[in-house]
Order: structure tokens, then sequence, then C-alpha cells
């Protein structure tokens, strides 16, 4: 529960930086300053662009206090990350799932704050179903087809998978995956998509 908590509160705090990022760039636009789309680039950028003569004063103590609340949001995201990263170093089970290839101390973490205990899955295929990583199954005629997946089941959890799959994809395009045989076969029938999901699953 405290390591879910952990990844619940820097969801939120993601959230909020995106909005806040947002909100700048929308008053910027207003005053016709265009800031990069990129946050690394945001603040360096916007003390130079900030100093036009055309913008108010107001106006620009108001956006000084936007990006002192983006720095903080940044501050606490950072600390979360360190305290979930300690967490996975200091739990046995997060760290052996972290040998595993495109697994973070972010997923370990999260699998095991969300799975609990593995052994009430008979199986892999069973764990994937319950998160909705398997596909529906359209039975018409006598023959079975398979759909879109099924989306149950935690979605945080999910999406953190999938995005570890597509970090997969990027090795395996390189040559340095060890699924690459596997995954460059599957690539050359189904959309990159489709088989990020397979791969999470």
């Amino acid at each position: 529960q405290a390591i879910l908590m952990a990844h619940r509160i820097r969801t939120f705090n993601i959230k909020s930086r995106t909005a806040l990022i947002n909100q700048i760039h929308g008053h910027m636009l207003e005053f016709g300053v265009v800031v990069s789309k990129g946050r690394h680039k945001l603040t360096s950028e916007l003390a130079e662009l900030i100093d036009f003569d055309h913008i108010p004063k107001f106006v620009k103590v108001l956006v000084n206090d936007l990006l002192v609340t983006l720095c903080r949001v940044e501050d606490e995201i950072e600390l979360l990350d360190r305290y979930i990263s300690d967490w996975v170093k200091n739990n046995e089970t997060a760290s052996r799932l972290m040998k595993m290839e495109g697994v973070g101390a972010l997923t370990a973490s999260a699998v095991i704050g969300t799975v609990g205990d593995p052994k009430q899955f008979k199986n892999g295929r069973h764990l994937s179903a319950w998160l909705g990583l398997t596909p529906r199954q359209n039975s018409s005629g006598g023959k079975s087809r398979l759909g879109k997946i099924t989306k149950k089941g935690d979605r945080y959890l999910r999406t953190l998978l999938i995005h570890g799959a597509r970090t997969i994809l990027l090795k395996s395009a390189r040559g340095t995956s060890q699924y690459g045989e596997w995954l460059e076969k599957l690539r050359l029938n189904k959309p990159d998509n489709v088989v990020a999901v397979a791969m999470a699953a």
C-alpha cells in the first residue's frame, strides 16, 4: 500500500506538471511569446523571453510564480523517484524483476504493489488476462477470432508494462534485445502497437 501510494502521488504530480506547462504556454501565447514544447527548455528560454518590453510587469511576476511552482513539483517527482528506487533495492522480489528486460524500478514496484501474492494466478497468461492484456475472443460460425485487448484490470500497471515493451522494441530494432528474433518475426505481419502488447503480456 505504501509503495502504491508513492506511485499515485507521483502520477498526480506528473499531471500537475503537465497542467502547469500547458498553462504557461497558453498565457505566453496571449502575449505573442512562443516557448519550446520541451519542459527542459521551458525554464531557460522563458527567463530570456519574459524580459520583452511589451509584457507587463505584473504578468512577469505571475509567470515567475508559475515557474516556482513547476520547479517545486519537479523536485517532488525526483524525491518520489528516489524513494521508489530505494524501496526496490531493499526488496528482493523487486530486484529480481528488475533483471528482466524492459522492467525498471517503477514497473517492478508497481507489479509487487498491485499483484500482491503471485500464487493466486495459475500462470503468466492468467496474470495477463487479469491485467487486460489478452485479446477478446469473438466466436462466429464455429470460428474463433481474436479482437482488441480487454483492458480489464489495473490501467496504470498495464500502461507501465506496455511502455517497457516499447523500450524492448526499440532495442530489438537496434539488434540489442534478447527477444529480437521473436519480435522481428511478429513485426513482419503485425503493427508495432500489437507487438508491444504481446511483449507486455
